[in-house]
């Protein structure tokens, strides 16, 4: 779906590019005009706005509606058909003399070897502004060909000599006689005409590859830049470009050890009836900015959102010595984005509302789960069950946080003591807890919420 609306904008740009090669060559046409003025005396001049105006008009041929409606693109046979015209006009103007006169000292092999060849290259050069290289291509192969086929109709006119520059007989003449063949005015020299269709092919290949090198740099930007928006979603910024670069799927099914947080509001239910549905999308949608905010600030992944709570992990996509302490860190942050929110709602008349966080360490399985149309990437064990629960304990017990000792004890070993007892600042021991599903208590630190004791 993305390579074709990727395509869709290439086409798009290809329609501007016309457009824009349409108006330069107004611009190149009203200069030409401008200098021909001066070279060219009356009448002769009229045959060359003659032909002007027939390069306009082709040129407007190229933007014809596919569908004869302005805004659907240009017709598909106007792509073939516009380069061809163009050049076997061009390549008329440059090889067939004037009828009305002024340039009567030309021979017709002359105007062969002057440097009016390079307008087929301006043409090929403008072919460019489309971003298809086909239509370089193309445009070089139309130009090669009208001049192949100028060459030859001038060959065969009377008086005028084809020489192939080549063989035994080239060889027999002397330096003084080849170069005498070569400067005759009436001679056409093969050798000439295979340079310029040479020129003419190769610069037309150079400028496709460009193109094409563009477009597919182009392609891969739009690529990058979308998984990293999609990254961008999921895991903090500071995290997206080394996601982006890694060498290993981030869908790769494997075991680590991380923390996992849950974090919801409490009472939420009785508040949204209390304010209705406008007002709870807004609280919501204020809510998450805030704690998804938090969960970056520390390196963390927010994996989902659960109505009114979220689920956040740390450690994930890649492990670090410090995801206990940033989990940790996060969840702090978290209460005290809720603290300063509270302030902000006071003030505003409204009422302060509670956040209850768990937090856990321990093994989990990652990778990615779904069918083949929608994956996603999830976080599975007993560690998420564990944090799910030990946020719910936050209502029975009447806390803020509650993180397990197993968290604890994994961010004490990882940072140094003042940063680890700076962590725990506000945290006391709270009585082992048997949660569903748990043979064994879980030890358990908690930190109550400002004002309140903890109920044992």
């Amino acid at each position: 779906m993305r390579t074709a609306r990727v395509a869709a904008a290439f086409s798009a740009e290809e329609e501007k590019g016309l457009r824009l090669a349409f108006r330069l060559r107004l611009v190149a046409l009203a200069l030409v005009a401008l200098f021909l003025l001066f070279i060219n005396t009356w009448p002769e001049v009229l045959y060359y706005d003659a032909l002007f105006l027939g390069f306009i008009g082709i040129g407007a041929l190229s933007l014809v509606p596919a569908s004869g409606r302005a805004g659907t693109g240009p017709a598909e046979w106007t792509r073939w058909v516009v380069p061809l015209v163009d050049l076997a006009l061009v390549t008329f103007a440059i090889a067939y003399p004037n009828p009305l006169g002024g340039d009567d000292w030309l021979t017709l092999p002359l105007r062969l070897r002057l440097d009016n060849f390079v307008y087929l290259l301006l043409f090929v050069a403008l072919a460019t502004l489309t971003y298809s290289p086909r239509q370089v291509i193309w445009t070089g192969v139309c130009a090669a060909l009208c001049w192949i086929v100028a060459t030859l109709w001038i060959a065969q006119q009377p008086d005028v000599q084809f020489i192939l520059g080549v063989g035994e007989s080239w060889g027999s003449l002397s330096p003084a006689e080849q170069t005498e063949t070569f400067t005759d005015a009436n001679t056409v020299p093969a050798v000439t005409l295979v340079k310029q269709v040479l020129l003419l092919l190769i610069v037309a290949g150079i400028l496709a590859a460009a193109v094409r090198r563009a477009r597919s740099l182009a392609l891969r930007q739009v690529r990058a830049e979308a998984e990293r928006t999609q990254l961008a979603r999921y895991f903090s910024p500071n995290l997206v470009d080394e996601l982006a670069n890694a060498d290993r799927a981030v869908g790769a099914i494997r075991r680590s050890e991380i923390a996992v947080l849950f974090a919801d509001i409490v009472g939420f239910t009785r508040l949204s009836e209390a304010i209705g549905p406008e007002e709870t999308i807004a609280l919501l949608r204020e809510f998450h900015v805030r704690m998804q905010a938090a969960v970056f600030a520390h390196r963390g992944t927010l994996d989902k959102y659960l109505g009114d709570g979220l689920m956040a992990t740390f450690g994930t996509p890649l492990t670090g010595p410090r995801d206990a302490a940033n989990a940790l860190a996060g969840a702090r942050e978290m209460a005290a984005a809720v603290a300063r929110w509270n302030d902000e709602r006071r003030a505003a008349g409204d009422a302060a509302i509670e956040i209850g966080i768990g937090v856990h360490w321990g093994a989990v399985v990652l990778g990615d789960i779904g069918g083949e149309n929608r994956l996603e990437f999830a976080t599975i064990g007993d560690t998420v069950n564990v944090a799910s629960r030990l946020e719910a304990l936050t209502r029975e017990l009447g806390v803020e946080i509650v993180a397990s000792d197993d968290l604890v004890r994994a961010m004490r070993s990882a940072v140094a003591s003042p940063q680890a007892d700076a962590l725990m600042a506000g945290f006391v021991r709270g009585d082992a807890q048997q949660l569903r599903g748990r043979s064994a208590p879980v030890e358990i630190h908690v930190r109550p919420r400002a004002g309140e004791v903890l109920r044992r």
